[in-house]
């Protein structure tokens, strides 16, 4: 398997956090990850055989091309055959330059955005590129023609919030954030909602659960009791509740299977 990312030109870095691209051309049995939030939004283009996305409530439905909301839940995603994707990870606000809707664990076909033509045409030249940055550049382009102008003002406190939640790696509460900018609770609050469709405790919660679950694969501590004290929760039960609600499974299965795309999320970031 081939897995890269790439940084985004200049023009695109304020709503694209990375652009990234994967392949398997070994046919799979089936084969199921865990894609746990991380509190950013996809653009994915299906370049193979589709692949299945399940939802916590067990429906399911096919992960071909499409525009991704920020996850507040656990998705396992069931592949097999030969699998292709290209994909733009945008920044946490991304969606905000690209549609009316934050789409919050919700996904939306990417027919939906555009003709039916220009997708598969979209997906056609990605699949024509060589592996590599080749392939991600027709998404760049597409999405170049997608944006849409974003409130400076307010793309400048998200960019700020952001910024803190993610040095802090989560370790951060509410009050201290908006002690920091010298903003009320609600504006932040309302500020949140509309630039990622996430409320700060949520995105807090999220960015934390995620470099917990990077120190968990990398495994360098011997006791889970100090890693999550380390990573800012009050104790091991309080960090394995939460990585059961953002991961759906226990923190020792999941360390022993169904972590490839978590390692690769690291990998990326």
């Amino acid at each position: 398997m081939r897995y890269e990312t790439f940084k985004p030109a200049p023009d695109l870095a304020d709503i694209v956090e990375h652009f990234w691209a994967v392949e398997n051309r070994i046919a799979l049995d089936r084969h199921r990850e865990i894609l746990i939030p991380n509190g950013r939004p996809t653009v994915l283009v299906c370049l193979g055989e589709a692949g299945i996305r399940i939802l916590p409530d067990g429906s399911s439905f096919r992960n071909e091309s499409n525009i991704a909301g920020p996850l507040t839940r656990p998705i396992v995603l069931e592949q097999s055959g030969v699998s292709s994707y290209a994909a733009a990870q945008l920044q946490p606000w991304g969606l905000a330059a690209l549609l009316r809707e934050r789409l919050l664990d919700a996904v939306l076909p990417l027919d939906n955005l555009g003709k039916s033509k220009r997708i598969s045409q979209l997906a056609t030249e990605c699949a024509d590129a060589p592996f590599g940055s080749a392939r991600v550049a027709p998404i760049a382009d597409w999405l170049v023609g997608l944006r849409r102008d974003v409130h400076q003002e307010r793309l400048e406190r998200i960019r700020s919030a952001v910024a803190l939640v993610d040095a802090a790696r989560g370790q951060i509460d509410v009050a201290d954030l908006t002690g920091s900018m010298a903003i009320g609770y609600d504006a932040l609050y309302r500020l949140f909602k509309a630039m990622t469709g996430l409320s700060p405790k949520q995105y807090i919660g999220i960015i934390r659960h995620y470099h917990f679950t990077g120190e968990l694969l990398k495994g360098e501590f011997g006791s889970l009791a100090l890693l999550a004290n380390m990573q800012g929760y009050y104790d091991q039960a309080h960090a394995s509740k939460e990585f059961k609600r953002f991961t759906g499974i226990g923190q020792a299965e999941f360390k022993r299977r169904l972590n490839g795309i978590a390692r690769l999320m690291h990998k990326g970031r």
